[in-house]
């Protein structure tokens, strides 16, 4: 079987009202519609105001609440949904980004696809990043003033033209049962990768990201029901 996961760390966004509903709520949703996912696992550092029914809801550990610990909570919830439900194979963990609300189950879809087609130990959606990390960003130096932030050494010679494209993570991350009992890091893994849409890969970390999100979404709502 395929286990969703929803991680919702504790941060200014997760429980901040998008179109009527927490953040969070978007993605448990699209976890649940997701017809190669099996089950959903909620693991959650904040109270959800009326959370959707049907997963299995787990509280997250204090020692879980940082970021680079996302694998020991892919684990975290593997095992608590074989206590819960012992007799269940579970093949792969399918995580959903809460953080990127406007990925879709296809999404997911393909990503389940392109790991058993690739017999990689994990996949990635990512999507084109809409601004090169080598040039055209700026940092202040030690006397607050700006100055260009510096490449890493093996593109510091490159022409624009003959920079590698950049991508930035999708919303959606498969990862094998196996790698996640033998290895230690998702990029300890053999990683396939997913090419999605940007639009759908949108993170917010920003008021200007959510009130862009906010848009795309309520334009996403009006098109599903207008048909």
């Amino acid at each position: 079987m395929k286990l969703g996961v929803v991680i919702v760390e504790e941060n200014r966004w997760t429980t901040a009202n998008l179109l009527g509903q927490p953040l969070a709520y978007w993605t448990i949703q699209v976890a649940q519609r997701c017809q190669k996912v099996d089950a959903v696992v909620v693991n959650s550092g904040v109270t959800l105001a009326d959370p959707p029914a049907g997963a299995l809801y787990v509280k997250r550990a204090a020692e879980l609440g940082a970021a680079d610990h996302r694998w020991t909570a892919w684990q975290h919830c593997s095992e608590e949904y074989q206590l819960a439900h012992p007799e269940a194979d579970i093949e792969a963990i399918v995580d959903f980004d809460v953080m990127r609300p406007l990925k879709s189950t296809g999404d997911a879809q393909l990503a389940i696809d392109e790991l058993e087609r690739s017999g990689a130990e994990a996949c990635m959606t990512v999507a084109p990043a809409p601004l090169s990390p080598y040039w055209d960003i700026v940092e202040f130096d030690y006397l607050g003033r700006l100055q260009p932030s510096k490449a890493p050494p093996h593109v510091a010679l490159l022409s624009r033209a003959d920079a590698p494209p950049s991508y930035w993570p999708g919303g959606i991350t498969v990862v094998d049962c196996t790698a996640l009992g033998h290895r230690s890091d998702l990029f300890d893994c053999s990683i396939a990768g997913v090419e999605v849409s940007a639009d759908r890969a949108v993170c917010i970390t920003t008021q200007h990201e959510f009130v862009m999100v906010e848009g795309l979404l309520r334009s996403r709502l009006r098109v599903r029901d207008e048909f």
